[in-house]
């Protein structure tokens, strides 16, 4: 767990389009978004994935 981590009180989200995921070579800027208000306290995350 991330313990007494100072968050920013704002982020921005950018997305990149590459042709070679292992070089990143083409990389460039596709998407982007203004800064959000981050809250004080986030709730809990769980990344994983989904099988059939």
């Amino acid at each position: 767990m991330l313990q007494n981590i100072t968050l920013p009180e704002t982020v921005r989200v950018e997305l990149y389009r590459v042709d070679n995921a292992t070089t990143n070579e083409g990389q460039r800027l596709t998407s982007d978004t203004l800064a959000v208000q981050l809250p004080e306290t986030l709730p809990p995350i769980t990344l994983g994935s989904q099988a059939d």
